[in-house]
This record gives C-alpha cells, structure tokens and sequence, in this order.
C-alpha cells in the first residue's frame, strides 16, 4: 500500500482513495526521539489527558509497559526497559500484556489500569536505583535523560529481575482493588475499550492475572443502570 493514510478505523485503516483498508496491526514509527517513546504521536487516555502532557517531567509506566490513566495501553520497549538483550525485555513484555488481555476477556472487563501509586513507586524506586550505576552519572553526552533531567530509557538491574517484578508483585499481600464500572452503550475516551473477538483469545495460551494490588479494572457485564462511573 502507497496511498496516504487518512485516518483509523476499527478494523483497519483509511487512505486518501476513500478506501478501508483492513489490517490486524498498525506500526507507527515515531522516528528517532528515543526520550518521547509513544507521546511522539496523539495518545488520549479515559479522562482526556494527552500523554505527552502526562510525560511532560519525562516518560515512566509500570514495567514499562502500562501508564496510569491510559487503560487498556500495552506498550513494548517502553520506558526504562533498555539493558541487555531488548529480545528478552520483549518477550516478557509480551508476556504480561497478553496475560491481561486474556483477563480482560475472561472477567468481562470493559477496560484495566495499573493504579497511579503502583506506578509512581515503581518508578521512584527505579530512579534511585538508577543512581546507583556509577557509569550513567557520568558528566557525558547521551540519549538516556528526558530534558528535565530523569533517566527514561536505561533498566538499572539485569534480566533476571525483570522477570522477577510481576511475580514478586504476585505473591505480596494485597489491598483491595478499586472496580470501574461502566456500560457498552456508553462512549468514553478509554484508549482501546473495543472487544476483541473471542476468537483471538482461543489461540492463546499464556494465562495468569494482573497482581490486585496494581491494577484497576473496569466491568462490561452485570453494569449498573446508572451508566459509567
């Protein structure tokens, strides 16, 4: 395809002929502005907020994967992911999002978010952390640093603790989740509350679930009358 892109659909995508055309994947290239990562392009989340003002000190997500406030957002080679083998951060990635789709379709949910003090910890600790790797405190030109200073792109531990968070999250005590309720009928600005066709789910085979303690969710099935929430 050579014709310019006009705008998406859900199934597919539109070109400047008129014409839809369907795809199951999109790849947008944001060139090389390796501190911006997704905010280079428009992303919206639930309650309007653009991503690249929510980065505005400098990207962060929870694994580098989920940012609060965009449900249903999976990102890979997200911030602070960049250390060793990126095939291997990949891989796990890939791993954690497909466990949450897989739980958005088991349980119904009209959309999941990691919870806003789950990230922020996360990544506060990661910042000292990263203080601690004496080579990247050098006074030396590099990618690594947002403009207001925070380090977006190094993983300051190895491969084997990436893998090691998610479950080390799993087998802590946890506190209640807070639900989000909401209808089918009723529009919202979610970043991706489509369902996804039962079909799609049959071929995978990765399961597990979010830990309770860092996610929302938001419930399709069994709403309330009284619309979202």
């Amino acid at each position: 395809m050579t014709d310019k892109i006009t705008g998406l659909t859900e199934t597919g995508v539109m070109t400047a002929d008129g014409q839809e055309r369907e795809v199951d994947v999109v790849i947008v290239a944001t060139g090389f502005q390796v501190t911006r990562y997704l905010s280079a392009i428009n992303v919206v989340g639930r309650k309007g907020e653009r991503l690249d003002d929510a980065w505005s000190d400098g990207a962060q997500a929870y694994l580098g994967i989920t940012t609060h406030g965009f449900p249903n957002l999976f990102m890979l080679y997200g911030p602070n992911t960049n250390n060793g083998s990126i095939l291997f951060m990949l891989e796990r990635q890939v791993e954690y999002t497909v466990r949450q789709i897989q739980r958005v379709e088991d349980e119904a949910l009209g959309w999941i978010d990691v919870r806003a003090d789950v990230e922020t910890d996360y990544n506060d600790t990661m910042q000292r952390d990263i203080t601690t790797v004496k080579v990247w405190q050098a006074d030396c030109g590099h990618y690594y640093n947002a403009k207001s200073g925070r380090m977006v792109t190094q993983w300051p531990h190895d491969l084997d603790e990436y893998t090691a968070r998610p479950r080390r999250m799993m087998r802590r005590p946890t506190k209640r989740v807070r639900l989000r309720t909401r209808r089918k009928s009723i529009p919202d600005r979610m970043t991706a509350a489509r369902e996804l066709p039962s079909s799609l789910f049959s071929r995978l085979r990765i399961r597990g679930e979010c830990p309770a303690a860092t996610c929302w969710w938001g419930r399709i099935r069994s709403a309330p009358q009284g619309g979202a929430r």
